[in-house]
């Protein structure tokens, strides 16, 4: 085939991936993925999870580590729930802020409310990881809701998310909420990260117990306290930068425990990072671990975003400028790497409209591939040369797990 030829077939290719992907996009936000407002329409009265003598049917879980400006508004929207059988147990990891005064005053004396103290960290384990450990000590109820501390619940997401655990009989939950973006490089970059998790993760691999797929997100996760006992609870994990992913790796493929990871825009919303530096630590600690420390992983990850999110751009560009030069371009040549390059802003901006993301940063697609494809370019390398990550004030090193 002549150069012509392999540019209409490159095109074509990239046409077929985003026209899949779109596809895709469709059966998980608006075929049931985020529907659990119809789990929920029944009371929980009947739960097969019933709270026992009064006490309290889930033990909601939130790990603060200098959280000051959102431990606040993350125990009042608990506190909001319409599921009042509950109890919150926020345990301060060794704050240096005001965090315990924050959450003092948020809980306004709510007897559902237990402010407990962190203990100092063990030997070898992570900080997260830890305070969850912790924090798992204080709760009674025969469910486990961690919560993190950036995260606002709207007033049914407790409710909803228990009957659809109660419903489908699961061992554990996880929800993926609304990602809240303020700032400009939030817009240009987060709408990509959360795209390359729902390509590379997808969720009906993830929610398939044949498949080794999995994937799980910190931000809200709901498990049996007798699963969470039965699995040894964080201990096995106290090494893991992903603690979440792990203990989804662990219900789903070492115990063959129900599991699902459901989209639920909905559900609560969160805000993680507001900088650009957060955003470069935040994703770089999380990188290298979510590709199970494989450099082979990492780089056809990046090699895969740059092809299918950046090249078409560029080789749109190049064909445009050559056809207005003057260049003898065949008509096929010409406009199907158009439309490939056009496709990866339409890929965008309809990603964007699905996750509730800004479209006015649809235009700086580029820029933010060029700023990803850097973070994971550099948690590789950090990971490979046995670099330590610091966050939160404590340094880590990313150790390959099993």
């Amino acid at each position: 085939m002549s150069g012509w030829d392999w540019l209409v077939v490159y095109g074509v290719a990239i046409l077929v991936y985003h026209l899949v992907s779109a596809l895709l996009g469709v059966l998980y936000g608006l075929c049931g993925w985020q529907n659990l407002e119809r789990d929920g329409a029944a009371p929980l009265a009947a739960a097969p999870t019933p709270s026992v003598d009064g006490a309290p049917l889930v033990s909601v879980i939130v790990p603060a580590r200098d959280e000051e400006a959102n431990i606040g508004p993350c125990i009042r929207a608990i506190l909001a729930q319409d599921e009042p059988r509950f109890e919150l147990v926020v345990l301060d990891d060794g704050s240096s802020d005001a965090t315990r005064a924050r959450a003092v005053e948020a809980a306004a004396g709510d007897p559902r409310v237990r402010i407990e103290a962190g203990e100092p960290r063990g030997e070898g384990w992570f900080g997260k990881t830890w305070a969850l450990h912790c924090a798992q000590k204080h709760a009674r109820a025969p469910l486990l809701l961690f919560v993190d501390a950036d995260v606002r619940l709207a007033p049914a997401c407790l409710r909803l998310a228990v009957a659809r655990l109660e419903r489908e009989r699961l061992d554990m939950l996880s929800l993926m909420g609304h990602l809240a973006v303020e700032s400009f490089w939030e817009g240009v970059v987060q709408p990509i990260l959360g795209y390359v998790i729902v390509a590379f993760f997808p969720l009906d691999r993830v929610n398939s117990a044949g498949s080794r797929i999995t994937m799980c997100n910190g931000q809200l996760i709901l498990i049996r306290r007798s699963t969470y006992d039965a699995i040894g609870g964080h201990a096995p994990l106290k090494d893991a930068i992903l603690e979440d992913v792990e203990l989804a790796r662990t219900v789903k493929l070492e115990h063959g425990r129900p599991y699902r990871l459901l989209l639920a825009p909905h559900a609560f919303t969160c805000r993680m990072y507001a900088t650009l530096g957060e955003i470069w630590h935040g994703w770089g600690k999380n990188f290298f671990a979510a590709m199970r420390t494989s450099a082979l992983r990492s780089l056809i990850a990046i090699a895969l975003l740059v092809f299918f999110s950046l090249s078409p751009l560029a080789v749109a560009a190049a064909v445009l400028v050559a056809a207005l030069a003057g260049a003898a371009i065949p008509p096929l040549a010409l406009w199907i790497p158009l439309a490939a390059g056009l496709s990866v802003l339409v890929l965008r901006a309809w990603v964007s409209w699905l996750f509730g993301f800004p479209l006015r940063h649809t235009l700086t697609h580029p820029l933010g591939v060029l700023v990803v494809a850097a973070i994971f370019l550099a948690s590789t390398w950090k990971g490979l040369t046995g670099r330590s990550v610091v966050w939160k004030g404590r340094r880590y090193v990313v150790a390959k797990r099993g």
